[in-house]
């Protein structure tokens, strides 16, 4: 599982018009949330999270890491500069790659 520079929000008050149908619906998909009560909700899959130094998620990306670290999950996460934008992504894609090769390898021998 990946999310690059994702779009994660604290609270569902927070987020942008239109992300979410209501408040419940956001509350059934809150994946900080979800992590927070149940750490190993994601089991052994690997997981890369990044974010830019300047994306204004950077927050709830490292809310959602620091959840995800309490509960010892496979994850790889990495803070980089930039911002949330093409300009943050674009020199990153090698890495990405790197990753689900490797994730997608422990598919066929796991």
């Amino acid at each position: 599982m990946g999310g690059h520079s994702p779009a994660l929000w604290l609270h569902g008050a927070d987020t942008a018009p239109g992300a979410f149908d209501s408040a419940e619906d956001f509350a059934r998909n809150d994946v900080i949330a979800t992590v927070q009560s149940d750490p190993g909700a994601f089991g052994p899959i690997p997981i890369w999270n990044d974010a830019g130094d300047e994306d204004p998620f950077g927050i709830s990306d490292v809310a959602f890491d620091e959840a995800l670290e309490s509960g010892g999950a496979d994850l790889t996460a990495h803070t980089w500069p930039g911002g949330h934008e093409r300009s943050y992504w674009d020199p990153h894609w090698g890495a990405y790659l790197h990753f689900y090769s490797h994730a997608l390898k422990q598919c066929e021998t796991g």
